[in-house]
């Protein structure tokens, strides 16, 4: 029998989940830290959905100045 963790659809779900608490994250630093996102950055933002690198940008929220010099490696 199979383990629901092993299903395809649940790893989906999982990870969809996973990378919209890390938008989520990096909107909530970033804003706090450098004001409001522009349209271009919220959309640039939205097409991500690797977690990796959203893990990345959430570590560079602290070593940068600007939404610019956070996404400039994106």
């Amino acid at each position: 029998m199979m383990n629901m963790e092993d299903s395809v659809t649940y790893v989906e779900i999982i990870e969809k989940g996973m990378v919209k608490g890390q938008l989520n994250a990096i909107l909530r630093m970033g804003r706090k830290k450098f004001g409001a996102p522009s349209e271009a950055v919220t959309t640039l933002l939205a097409g991500m959905d690797d977690p990796e690198r959203l893990a990345d940008l959430i570590d560079r929220v602290l070593d940068v100045s600007t939404w610019d010099e956070l996404l400039a490696l994106s």
